[in-house]
């Protein structure tokens, strides 16, 4: 672990993600964009050590997954969402506006709160287009 002092620590356990690990699944996410389907089954052989014909895992599959957690892993994950979601909601209070690129074929979607005046607004133009 490294040598971190928190001002304030966590009232339940949280996931960490290590520096590497966010490294590693940068590393993915573009040889995914990059290679699409070709990439997702050399990785799961890679990871997984399986070849499947079906990427997508089905509902029996991630039931089985479910029910393999422990009650720590599930309360670890559980706590790591709410944590992560009431920071992203309290952040959204404080956001003056902002622009944000994309790449899917959609109209301009405006949203302005007239209390606050704080404006957020996405404009997608086409695959990778400025928005």
């Amino acid at each position: 672990m490294s040598d971190v002092t928190y001002l304030k620590e966590a009232e339940d356990a949280s996931l960490e993600i290590d520096q590497e690990v966010t490294e590693a699944v940068r590393e993915i996410l573009d040889d995914v964009r990059e290679n699409g389907d070709d990439a997702l089954h050399r990785l799961t052989q890679k990871f997984d050590d399986i070849e499947r014909e079906e990427i997508q895992v089905s509902e029996e599959e991630i039931e089985q997954a479910h029910e393999a957690l422990t009650e720590d892993e599930r309360a670890a994950i559980d706590n790591t969402i709410e944590n992560v979601r009431e920071f992203h909601e309290e952040q959204l209070q404080h956001v003056e506006g902002f622009e944000k690129e994309c790449s899917l074929n959609a109209c301009e979607n405006t949203r302005t709160s007239s209390a606050s005046r704080r404006r957020s607004r996405t404009r997608c133009t086409g695959a990778f287009g400025r928005v």
